[in-house]
């Protein structure tokens, strides 16, 4: 600090104008020569209240002749500027605002405007404002906006005859404006009605800007965050621009433009414009380049299929009636590289949004596509590659779970082990390297191409023909099958359970079909005692109920289903329910055994088995405790009717406490409670 100390005591003993200037400069450049570490503390160092005094002294003094002092002035702004960047002296800097925002507006007014020091000017506002709201509420009050705007508006006027200038100092001005409207509400609103949009729209819309895109659309981002400019930003001509950008080689220009995109398609008017701009084919066709890092390529996917969502597109079809959008997507299905498995997740949420109506799903399940296959055919084999894959991946063990290495490439190098030995830490062996390594770090996106693959499949069957053509045609049992197998192997945790919630769903829509077809699943010992498990998994416990209701109600109440049922424990599984689980959850629980309960035989079975004494005492704890809605009670007491017609029930239900239960009930505040227990009192 020493040579700052002495410039600073140089400075403060003289009053000679030119020496004064001189100093400024050494003094920037001292600090600009700072190291990272010095940085801050050679700032806070200079910003003292006697130097804060001094050079608001020679500031105003410089400002108020500018017209013969502008060098003087511009050494004061490029130190202003340079000591702006450090967050601890923005504060003490603020008071400079004013003057730096009004020298503005007269430079812009002046014959001799320099776009070396108006550059600097808007340098050190933009590094003031910076993360500092204080700083912008001064910027704001001194209507700095419209004098931010009068500089750029005169400096694009001399566009032809100082284009590298007005080049510079337009990017400065815009990224001094971005400073200023960041996270910034009354700044960006101020920003919008002083004209700034307007004219940040027409360079974007000037090639002879092209270098300035991103940060022009960088401010657009910002701003779009008020409805006004979202209005603005739906112009037609503005969406084309966008989706052009998104083809460039830039990364900072194609990721603005498709902050904007997403932005505009937030709204259904947005999202519709979008869509009538070709986005969806310019999306896809981006994507197929491959030429998009992770980020991008993720925030491009996901654009494509929100915009995909509900949608009317696409128009073009091949002879086959199959739209080319959904046949280039259905090729990176069946890409077997792992390295873009991404793709294939966002191929199969696409091509599922795709499937709205019977007419493009009948496409999808007849027509085939050039490698053969039609797209319910690929889908339903990438379903299975993908099982298979989480099988491997989910079931070996032979990996680091704190390195993320496969134990056999750590035991492949005697460097890699002894590293290891010394810092857990330490890699030498990339993931993608090894195909090992590279399935273990991609297990959450084989469970994303799950889902995506069930959830495409859910919707091509939503249609009963469809359905039912899937199912026989491409064998679909033994397809639903192997994946009660595969996906129950292992616990629902955050991660699984959207994809066995998702596949209960589907699976309950092909039991749906017929009652052939619920004998079918209802008396698959694996599939029963995998519902059952299930049922016990909170994040599934309702999927896999509803998966059982269905059952039993499209088997047509069947006896074989029920026995098969008991013999998974069906009773001692739903006796548990009614006492640990929610209020919902029992009443899929009790509809479950309504439903069975029709049936004499059902109820003989029933009172059959060993924990049928534990299920009266649970039912009979439900309807005391007050935690059953009005039609839980009423589904209780059908139960308690259906079990009171048979001749062994009256040596069980004294045990059970339900004749007191149902006793007092018939004095419920509802009426139909009260009807139906005094009309089950009767054959109590």
């Amino acid at each position: 600090m020493a040579s700052l100390d002495r410039l600073l005591n140089c400075l403060y003993s003289t009053s000679d104008f030119l020496e004064q200037q001189s100093i400024l400069t050494d003094i920037t450049a001292e600090i600009s020569a700072s190291s990272k570490d010095e940085f801050d503390g050679k700032c806070r160092f200079v910003c003292s209240p006697r130097f804060l005094d001094t050079l608001r002294t020679i500031f105003k003094l410089t400002s108020t002749t500018f017209l013969h002092s502008q060098e003087g002035l511009h050494k004061c702004i490029i130190l202003i500027s340079e000591l702006a960047k450090c967050e601890s002296v923005r504060h003490a800097l603020e008071p400079f605002l004013v003057a730096l925002t009004d020298f503005l507006e007269r430079a812009s007014l002046s014959e001799s405007f320099r776009f070396d020091v108006v550059y600097d000017c808007l340098r050190a506002t933009g590094n003031i404002c910076y993360e500092n709201d204080s700083g912008r509420q001064i910027f704001l009050d001194a209507k700095g906006f419209a004098k931010l705007l009068s500089a750029m508006n005169l400096a694009v006027s001399w566009a032809q005859s100082e284009p590298k200038e007005v080049l510079k100092l337009t990017k400065t001005a815009v990224g001094c404006l971005c400073n200023v409207i960041d996270s910034n509400a009354a700044c960006q609103k101020a920003a919008i009605s002083s004209g700034v949009f307007v004219l940040l729209r027409r360079l974007l819309c000037d090639d002879f800007y092209t270098e300035l895109h991103a940060t022009i659309l960088a401010a657009f981002v910002i701003l779009a965050e008020h409805v006004e400019t979202l209005e603005s930003l739906g112009d037609p001509q503005l969406i084309s621009l966008l989706l052009e950008f998104l083809q460039a080689d830039n990364d900072n220009l194609v990721e603005n433009s498709l902050d904007l995109l997403v932005k505009i398609s937030d709204s259904e008017e947005g999202k519709l414009a979008v869509r009538q701009a070709n986005a969806i084919s310019i999306l896809l066709e981006v994507l197929e380049r491959n030429n998009l890092n992770s980020e991008l390529q993720d925030q491009c996917s996901s654009l494509l299929v929100e915009l995909s969502v509900g949608c009317a597109l696409p128009h073009n079809h091949n002879e086959n009636g199959i739209c080319f959008e959904a046949e280039m997507a259905a090729k990176w299905l069946v890409d077997n590289d792992w390295n873009r498995i991404s793709k294939r997740i966002t191929a199969a949420l696409f091509i599922g949004n795709l499937m709205r109506d019977e007419q493009s799903c009948l496409a999808f399940i007849s027509h085939r596509l050039s490698d053969g296959n039609t797209v319910a055919e690929i889908l339903k084999n990438v379903f299975i590659q993908s099982l298979d894959l989480a099988d491997k991946i989910l079931a070996s063990d032979d990996f680091r779970t704190d390195t993320g290495r496969c134990n056999q490439c750590i035991k492949s190098s005697s460097r890699l082990s002894q590293k290891l030995q010394e810092d857990d830490n330490y890699t030498d062996i990339q993931p993608e390297d090894c195909p090992n390594c590279l399935l273990i770090s991609q297990r959450k996106q084989v469970l994303q191409l799950q889902y995506a693959v069930v959830s495409a499949l859910k919707n091509l069957v939503v249609n009963e023909t469809v359905r039912r053509r899937v199912f026989l045609d491409l064998n679909f049992a033994e397809v639903l099958i192997l994946a009660v197998v595969k996906l129950g192997q292992f616990t629902c945790g955050p991660i699984r359970s959207p994809v066995v919630s998702k596949f209960l769903a589907l699976l309950r829509m092909f039991i749906s079909l017929d009652q052939d077809t619920a004998v079918l699943f209802g008396t698959s010992d694996v599939v029963v005692k995998q519902m059952f498990s299930w049922v016990t998994e909170p994040t599934v416990t309702n999927y896999s109920l509803l998966a059982v209701v269905t059952t039993v109600k499209t088997s047509n109440y069947s006896c074989n289903v029920m026995n098969c049922f008991l013999r998974h424990g069906m009773v001692k599984l739903l006796s548990d329910q009614l006492i640990e689980k929610a209020a919902a959850v029992v009443m899929s629980g009790l509809g479950a055994i309504a439903l069975f309960f029709q049936q004499q035989d059902a109820v003989r079975m029933f009172l059959e088995d060993a924990d049928h004494q534990e299920f009266l005492s649970a039912l009979n704890t439900c309807l005391q405790d007050g935690r059953l809605s009005t039609d839980g009670v009423l589904l209780g007491l059908q139960i308690v009717e259906y079990l009171s017609r048979a001749q062994k029930f009256a040596s069980v239900i004294l045990r059970s406490g339900i004749p007191g239960t149902v006793a007092r009930l018939k004095s419920h505040p509802v009426e139909d409670i009260r009807k139906k227990a005094a009309q089950i009192d009767t054959f109590l």
